[in-house]
């Protein structure tokens, strides 16, 4: 292909880029119930919710709260308006993931994005050593993977 074809295609499909606004679902609205390994409740748990996009795995948002006396907690859902473009990365897929924390219990963090249908999610802890849910990005070696 000579260059004046590839000069006239890369204008034409530049000229195609449109950016339009979009009201996204930044965080859906999820419910957890965390119990011990007898099923039992854990209040006080901290269950950290974190909002993560694609493409380049960016985390959007870290929100944490506490388990009340029944071992619950609610996340509402947030959404914000943002702009979009009609070339490749030019939006963001939302996907949610999750770490749960307790003394004397082991973490238990989630490494795969979830984007089906809210449900409650129960966690299941197990005793051990609790350790600070990780920043970055995990492995599967990292995680205790939750039951849905």
């Amino acid at each position: 292909m000579n260059a004046g074809v590839c000069l006239a295609m890369g204008v034409w499909l530049q000229g195609c880029v449109f950016i339009y606004p979009v009201h996204k679902t930044v965080q859906r609205e999820q419910s957890f119930l965390v119990v011990d390994e007898k099923g039992m409740p854990v209040a006080g748990a901290t269950v950290t919710y974190i909002s993560n996009s694609n493409p380049h795995h960016v985390v959007q948002s870290r929100v944490s709260q506490q388990t009340n006396k029944d071992g619950r907690v609610r996340f509402p859902q947030v959404r914000e308006w943002q702009t979009e473009a009609t070339i490749i990365h030019g939006w963001r897929e939302y996907y949610w993931t999750w770490c749960v924390t307790a003394p004397g219990y082991e973490t238990v963090q989630t490494i795969e994005g979830d984007s089906a249908k809210s449900v409650e999610i129960v966690i299941d802890l197990k005793p051990g050593q609790t350790k600070a849910c990780r920043k970055s990005f995990l492995t599967k070696a990292d995680v205790t993977l939750p039951r849905n």
